[in-house]
């Protein structure tokens, strides 16, 4: 077959869209014919479609030693590729070859333009915008890129002036959508997006951006369809992928790294891609994977305290208290607002006190509460290490539940949490109202109701109450500290107040105790016998000698007091000893 007619054939393929039936002719004429700039430009432009830059640029220059004139659109072409394979000036070099060759494709103009706007050069960006607009005063798109050059207002005032006058194109209603979502007005900016897509329905940026304004809105699930639309237009769109993964990783996992692999496979340096790979490495419990690829994450963004705090918390699991403590104290540095982070040292470093290394620990804990004096974890976990008794802090304890209560009862149940059934066999039948103090997620309500009795739940925790409200159990619910509820004072019908693992948060128990008087009481403590009353453990909480629960509770008129030794739960593989006090 001819030349003519295999170039022909090829030209009809490539422009049906089968680049690989293209492409093998397009290499079988180079084969006897090496010297063909429009094969070659051709071949350059199928390895651009494909995001091969380099590849394209080699096949370019080629074209363009090979052409014995009119280079420009093979400069033109390989400008593109220069700039998209992040070679700024030698794309600007290749543009200015095509200026100097054919000064008015105004196209040239604009792509000069955008490499000078990339790197922060407004002011030779907007030359050049104007440049081309001195070819073609109504070209669209250096209208709107020019327009985008101007402050956000401006800008946006220019952008519908450009929708008016082109009601038919979409870049300018993207642009404003795009507008929109920045400054957080997240309705104008899906008006403007839907817009967009009317004009051009299958583009991938407006697919791709209605889909982030959905996922910023919190739509996860209307969000789909436009990254599927997006993925299908451009397979390989590294946010469509890594956010059809995110949504993907809690209904196929199998499908989701896939996706996440391919992400990584077009760019190792995503770091979005790696973080959220990592978590569902960490989800499916391969925690070698998982650590590996959290490593990889810190590496590519080490200022991220989501891959630190993440990082830190598989360290943690394994043991290495040390280095976990270094990832989440880099986590501190660059979030410390966050608490969850603060809680996470405030444990790691009471694992580390607990395997021997106390002077270690406390020397942390010490200089984390010195440079952080307002940290209430920080200076909380500090004096439990120094051994000071001190006060309960309502903030702490709040926020300390509030964190915890999603795993508060799958906690409870790996550490052989029997009190709610101990304290139902104890009470007996309850008639009348219990008041529950520091009900948490509701367990002992949910034991002690009958009937004939009538619970009002008390906690600092508004998640813990939540769930507390989830067992149908109780009839009010108070977010409260318990010593403010006990002193505006109880119901006259108060049959019995209980507490489960509520006063080894107190270390004096004088107030609370005298404030429940006269009623009934039940209430669990952690006990010791290495102190006259009562001692702060490493733990943060208070040990109770049951002498002096005693003497206290006798000090305010209760006489028949019950006391029923027993195991609490287990830490650490250690059983956790203490006692159920009920007094009448």
């Amino acid at each position: 077959m001819s030349y003519d007619l295999l170039f022909q054939r090829a030209l009809s393929l490539h422009d049906a869209g089968n680049l690989v039936a293209a492409e093998q002719i397009y290499r079988q004429i180079l084969e006897t014919s090496p010297r063909q700039p429009d094969v070659l430009n051709l071949l350059g432009l199928i390895a651009q479609s494909r995001g091969i830059d380099q590849e394209a640029v080699n096949f370019f220059y080629q074209a363009i030693r090979c052409a014995p004139e009119e280079k420009a659109p093979y400069y033109f072409n390989l400008g593109v590729s220069l700039a998209n394979w992040h070679k700024p000036r030698e794309a600007a070099e290749a543009f200015q070859k095509v200026i100097a060759l054919a000064p008015d494709v105004k196209e040239t103009y604009v792509q000069l333009a955008n490499l000078y706007r990339d790197q922060n050069q407004p002011e030779q960006a907007k030359h050049y915008y104007k440049q081309a607009l001195t070819k073609d005063p109504q070209y669209y798109e250096a209208l709107v890129r020019l327009a985008l050059l101007d402050a956000t207002a401006k800008a946006a005032v220019k952008l519908k002036e450009l929708s008016t006058q082109f009601p038919e194109e979409p870049l300018a209603f993207y642009h404003l959508a795009n507008l929109c979502r920045q400054d957080k007005n997240m309705a104008d900016a899906e008006t403007y997006a839907r817009k967009a897509l009317e004009l051009a329905p299958e583009n991938a940026d407006i697919n791709l951006l209605l889909a982030e304004i959905c996922l910023q809105k919190g739509d996860r699930q209307q969000a789909q369809p436009f990254l599927q639309q997006t993925l299908q237009t451009d397979p390989d769109n590294i946010s469509a992928l890594i956010n059809r993964a995110n949504f993907l990783s809690e209904q196929n996992e199998d499908e989701a790294e896939k996706l996440y692999l391919r992400a990584l496979e077009l760019d190792k340096n995503s770091f979005d891609a790696c973080l959220n790979y990592a978590v569902l490495l960490q989800k499916q419990h391969r925690l070698p994977e998982a650590l590996e690829t959290f490593r990889s994450a810190v590496l590519i963004n080490p200022h991220s305290a989501e891959a630190s705090n993440n990082l830190g918390l598989i360290l943690k699991g394994t043991g290495d208290y040390t280095e976990a403590l270094g990832l989440l104290f880099n986590a501190f540095k660059y979030n410390p607002d966050l608490e969850e982070i603060s809680l996470n040292i405030t444990e790691t470093l009471t694992l580390l006190y607990r395997s021997g290394r106390k002077e270690e620990a406390q020397k942390i804990a010490a200089n984390w509460a010195e440079q952080n004096p307002r940290n209430i974890y920080a200076t909380h976990i500090n004096a439990v290490f120094k051994g000071e008794n001190i006060a309960p802090d309502k903030i702490f304890t709040q926020k300390f539940f509030d964190h915890f209560a999603d795993t508060y009862e799958l906690v409870l149940q790996n550490v052989g949490y029997q009190l709610p059934r101990n304290f139902r066999n104890l009470a007996g039948d309850v008639k009348g109202t219990i008041v529950d103090l520091g009900c948490g997620s509701g367990l002992v309500g949910e034991a002690l109701k009958t009937p004939q009795n009538k619970i009002i739940g008390v906690d600092l925790s508004p998640e813990m109450l939540k769930l507390a409200q989830s067992k149908n159990a109780y009839d009010r619910l108070v977010s409260q500290d318990i010593i403010s509820f006990l002193q505006t004072g109880l119901p006259a019908d108060t049959a019995l107040i209980s507490a489960a693992d509520v006063f080894c948060y107190f270390g004096c128990l004088d107030d609370v105790i005298r404030l429940c008087t006269p009623h009934r009481l039940i209430f669990s403590v952690e006990t010791t016998s290495d102190t006259p009353d009562y001692r702060l453990a490493e733990t943060g909480r208070y040990k109770h000698n049951p002498l002096y629960i005693n003497n206290i509770l006798t000090k305010y008129g209760y006489a028949d007091i019950k006391r029923t030794p027993l195991t609490l739960r287990t830490e650490n593989g250690q059983p956790v000893e203490g006692a159920v006090f009920v007094a009448q």
